[in-house]
Order: C-alpha cells, then sequence, then structure tokens
C-alpha cells in the first residue's frame, strides 16, 4: 500500500515539473521573440 502511494506522489510531482519546464519553455520563448523585436525596432 505504502508504495503505491509513492507512485503516485512521484506522478504528481513529475507532473507539476513537466508543467513547469512547459511554462519555463513558453517564457524563455516569449523572450526570445521580444529580444528579436527589439533588434529590429
Amino acid at each position: 500500500m505504502i508504495e503505491d502511494s509513492s507512485v503516485e506522489t512521484a506522478n504528481v510531482i513529475d507532473n507539476i515539473f513537466d508543467k513547469m519546464e512547459e511554462e519555463l519553455v513558453k517564457i524563455a520563448e516569449q523572450k526570445t521573440e521580444d529580444k528579436k523585436k527589439m533588434g529590429k525596432g
């Protein structure tokens, strides 16, 4: 039983990190776009 809950917790943590990673990638892409616009401006 304990093992099951720890696996569930690990999955939840994995999901959180996946979402965080996606957000960071989006932010990084946005910053890159902003830099491109600034460079052209």
